[in-house]
C-alpha cells in the first residue's frame, strides 16, 4: 500500500493462497492508500536451497502474470481506518 501520489510505501504483505494480513507491526496507517499487487519472483538462493534439499526434487515455483491495472498503473484504494475491525479489504482481480 502507497500513500497516493507521492508513492511512499505504506505496507507490505504477501499473499498466500488469495490471503494476505497486516498486524500492528506491518500494518498500513490510518488514511487514503493506494493499493498495488505485485508478482513476487523467487531468488536463486532461495531456488538452489530448495534443490539442495532434495537434488531429486524440483521445486515448485511459477511466474504469476498480474495485469499492469493492479500494479504499475493501480487505481485499487484502501481507506484505513483507525478502527481495525473496520480494515477489511478484498479486491476482485480479472486476468485481461
Amino acid at each position: 500500500m502507497c500513500d497516493g501520489p507521492r508513492g511512499q510505501v505504506k505496507a507490505v504483505a504477501q499473499i498466500y493462497y488469495g490471503q494476505y494480513r497486516f498486524d500492528e507491526t506491518n500494518g498500513p496507517l490510518q488514511g487514503t492508500a493506494k493499493v498495488e499487487i505485485l508478482p513476487q519472483e523467487i531468488e536463486l538462493e532461495e531456488f538452489e536451497a530448495r534443490r539442495d534439499q532434495n537434488p531429486a526434487v524440483v521445486p515448485e515455483f511459477r511466474k504469476v502474470a498480474i495485469p499492469a491495472r493492479y500494479n504499475v498503473k493501480s487505481t485499487l484504494t484502501a481507506q484505513v481506518s483507525a478502527d481495525v475491525s473496520r480494515n477489511v479489504f478484498d479486491f476482485d482481480l480479472e486476468s485481461e
